[in-house]
C-alpha cells in the first residue's frame, strides 16, 4: 500500500523548522525511487500528513523512545531543518527529534546536555610567580 503523494506534508507549508508535531502511526516501510522509505503519519499545523523519516531521525527516536516504533505513537517531536548540499543540489533536510536535539557549530545534529552551558568555564585565578616561568 503506497500512501498517496498528495497527502504528504509540504515542506515550508505543513511542516516548518521549529514546529512541534505528533507522531500518529508506527510507520510503514516502502520502496521508493531513492530506496527504502520510512513513512509515518504526523499531526501537522494543517492536519494529518505523511512524512518520510530519514535514518538520523530513526536513530534519534530509537535512542529516545525505544526500538519499537509502536512506542513512538503519540509522542511530540520538534522539526529541525538543516540546509545542505546533496548531489550538487541545495536541499533542506528535515529531522523529527526531541526538543533537546539541535545543531552544533558544525551543523551536526547533537543532543544538548541539559546541564551543559555554552559559556566558557570560570577557572580560578592563579598567582603566577615570575621565577616559575621557564624563559
Amino acid at each position: 500500500l503506497f500512501p498517496s503523494h498528495d497527502n504528504y506534508a509540504k515542506k515550508g507549508e505543513d511542516i516548518i523548522n521549529g514546529d512541534v508535531v505528533t507522531i500518529l502511526s508506527s510507520g510503514n516501510i516502502t520502496e521508493g525511487q531513492y530506496g527504502t522509505q520510512y513513512v509515518f503519519k504526523i499531526k501537522t499545523r494543517n492536519g494529518e500528513k505523511n512524512v518520510n523519516f530519514n535514518q538520523t531521525t530513526i536513530n534519534v527516536l530509537i535512542d529516545e523512545f525505544g526500538d519499537s516504533s509502536e512506542n513512538w505513537v503519540g509522542k511530540d517531536v520538534v522539526i529541525r531543518v538543516k540546509k545542505d548540499v546533496v548531489a550538487n543540489k541545495k536541499v533542506d533536510i528535515y529531522y523529527f527529534v526531541t526538543p533537546d536535539y539541535d545543531f552544533d557549530d558544525y551543523r551536526e545534529l547533537v543532543k544538548k546536555n541539559k546541564n551543559q552551558s555554552n559559556t566558557i568555564p570560570d577557572y580560578p585565578e592563579e598567582d603566577i610567580n615570575e621565577k616559575d616561568i621557564p624563559f
